[in-house]
């Protein structure tokens, strides 16, 4: 009686296809190596900066202490379909030892916004989604401010998404670009974790990723106005998991010293 020889496989089809899913976690943490290279290695223009001991003086040092921004915006439609929505927000940022050169020139971030949504179709019941956003920022500067170490973590709750709460923790290196006298860029890569948890049936997850930042802040004006644009993504290690785009603009408007609007 002879016995069948079991099935196999060559050991180069088992090589691709563990290889594949590895080679392609590698080259996005390649990529964020890339960029982190780059970011750092990017030419920095700084109008009649000039050293005094251990201070830097600089045409766009900004004042020290807090500063409040608050946001509200309305949209209301009537028609066929009716849509209301709301929003509103404020944003703390708080500037220590501006002046400084190295570790003690820090910047403080914390960002809060809600919105609500409601949408109805003739004969039939609204559809109400609820949004709400947070962010927590830290930053600090290398010796000589020429390259910038930030911490942060931003957080999410949305019923349209079936997002109970999403928090992504990121640490990022990255450099400040001096575009104009009144135009900043900032840009900024590292590593991040994100934690996802769902409303319903779904198992929360957490999965490593890519942290990239870039923001743009350009002075409007000689009241203090600011206008800002960011945009923050994160990059999954595995294909499989979810990526992350968050942009945003804002236009904020000083009412007092300490005070604005946008």
């Amino acid at each position: 009686m002879h016995e069948a020889a079991p099935n196999r496989v060559p050991l180069s089809q088992h090589s691709r296809s563990d290889s594949v899913p590895q080679a392609r976690t590698n080259l996005r943490w390649n990529c964020c190596l890339v960029a982190l290279v780059a970011i750092t290695a990017t030419p920095v223009v700084v109008s009649s900066q000039q050293n005094i001991g251990n201070v830097c003086v600089a045409n766009d040092t900004p004042a020290a202490g807090p500063r409040l921004n608050f946001r509200l915006d309305a949209s209301i439609i009537r028609g066929t379909d009716d849509a209301d929505k709301y929003g509103g927000g404020g944003e703390l940022v708080n500037w220590v030892q501006p002046r400084s050169c190295g570790w003690g020139r820090q910047r403080i971030i914390v960002d809060a916004r809600a919105g609500y949504d409601s949408k109805t179709t003739r004969n039939s019941a609204a559809a109400i989604t609820r949004d709400y956003t947070g962010l927590a920022s830290y930053l600090t500067h290398f010796p000589g401010n020429k390259a910038q170490l930030s911490m942060e973590g931003t957080f999410l709750h949305s019923s349209a998404l079936g997002m109970y709460l999403q928090q992504v923790y990121s640490a990022r290196v990255g450099r400040q670009i001096k575009l104009s006298p009144s135009t900043s860029l900032e840009l900024g890569a590292g590593p991040a974790f994100v934690g996802q948890n769902f409303v319903g049936p779904n198992e929360s997850q957490g999965f490593a990723a890519v942290s990239f930042l870039e923001a743009l802040r350009m002075a409007v004006g000689r009241n203090g106005a600011e206008l800002t644009q960011s945009i923050r993504a994160s990059v999954p290690a595995e294909k499989d998991q979810a990526y992350e785009l968050r942009m945003q603009a804002a236009l904020s408007v000083p009412l007092v010293s300490r005070l604005g609007s946008s």
